[in-house]
């Protein structure tokens, strides 16, 4: 067992997404192995709330605009008091300033936690703090740490690691999600889960599910749409309202996923998403866009077969053909659905799960 440390993370972030359900992820699984750990985050918003929830010490005090000085000073005093031994920063746009108040205030080791791919500036003052100050990346995955390295030729790669995202087993259902919905086990839910922004292309999903025959398909979309007026209305024109269940953000997610069939990820940009281990997890066969660790989790690999089906990202017709053939494999011992729902699980169980992520934080945070 390693000493307590005392930890300050940083999130710059308003609103609740895999960033923000990761850092609460491992900033527990590190207060479970004895560290004291504080959050720096927006005051009043979902973050700050949801991580008072579950216990947290959180702080207004944070770096903000890249030319608001005062800020980062300030943030700068507030660590030279709290003196921790390790600052992790995981907001991007905030990580020069951040890394620089942080070894201004003499914090031993300043780690960065990068969840897509990032590049740094060609020049100029925030490539020379995050080459300077930053002690240690993390990325979870190898295509994010492989677009930062070739970025940075002068970065050694000893100082990125890469620390895969990690989700806890997914407990059994407590309510049937599908007598909400008033559909039969004769009825395929199709689940598309995250928050309903342009990056996650939930457009191409709804593109997608357009040309699948609706008579005994649903479309689930379970995530914040407060900003889904552009898909709703893509959506109406294209017929499907009455195919389409909205559910906005769910405390009770995880009997979604286990009522649908199939998770359909659609996103142009994004992370190693944490939905889509959760799917792994809980035994519910993925459909996912070639974005960021999208191949790593699911492709074949040592001789194991897939974990689910990839697509190319922005590609409707290959979209529309993997969920197509997902649904019809359902439940056929020996098809290429549910070997890779085999595959997931064990996947889930062995290389994502959180005591693996937090211990790999770990030993970069304090080794």
């Amino acid at each position: 067992m390693k000493r307590a440390m005392k930890i300050v993370c940083h999130n710059g972030s308003r609103t609740w997404s895999g960033n923000e359900n990761m850092l609460a992820l491992l900033a527990e699984g590190l207060r479970d192995r004895g560290h004291l750990v504080i959050i720096s985050c927006v005051g009043g918003s979902v973050v700050e709330q949801r991580l008072r929830s579950r216990g947290f010490r959180t702080s207004r005090i944070r770096p903000r605009g890249d030319l608001d000085l005062l800020s980062a000073i300030r943030f700068g005093r507030w660590l030279r008091r709290e003196q921790p031994d390790a600052l992790l920063l995981t907001s991007w746009k905030r990580m020069p300033v951040g890394a620089w108040a942080g070894k201004r205030a003499g914090v031993p080791r300043i780690v960065a936690r990068l969840g897509i791919r990032h590049t740094l500036p060609k020049s100029g003052l925030k490539r020379l703090a995050l080459l300077r100050y930053v002690d240690r990346y993390t990325a979870n995955s190898d295509e994010v740490r492989s677009a930062l390295l070739e970025s940075a030729p002068g970065l050694s790669p000893d100082r990125v690691y890469l620390v895969p995202n990690g989700v806890p087993p997914i407990p059994p259902a407590t309510n049937d999600f599908r007598q909400e919905l008033h559909v039969g086990p004769d009825t395929r839910l199709v689940l598309g889960a995250g928050r309903v922004e342009y990056r996650k292309g939930f457009d191409l999903l709804i593109r997608a599910f357009a040309e699948l025959d609706q008579s005994d398909v649903r479309l689930v979309i379970a995530g914040d749409d407060s900003d889904s007026q552009n898909e709703r209305e893509l959506a109406r024109s294209l017929g499907l309202e009455e195919h389409i269940h909205w559910l906005g953000h769910r405390d009770d997610f995880y009997d979604v996923l286990h009522g649908c069939d199939v998770l359909a990820l659609s996103s142009r940009k994004d992370s190693t998403p944490g939905v889509m281990l959760e799917a792994l997890s809980a035994g519910i066969p993925v459909v996912a866009t070639a974005v960021n660790g999208v191949p790593g989790a699911l492709a074949a690999t040592e001789g194991r077969p897939t974990a689910g089906r990839i697509v190319p990202t922005e590609d409707v017709p290959a979209l529309v053909e993997a969920i197509q053939q997902t649904l019809a494999e359902l439940g056929q011992a020996g098809s290429r659905t549910e070997v890779a729902r085999a595959e997931g699980i064990e996947r889930a169980r062995t290389r994502f799960t959180v005591a693996r992520m937090v211990e790999e934080v770990e030993k970069v945070l304090f080794d």
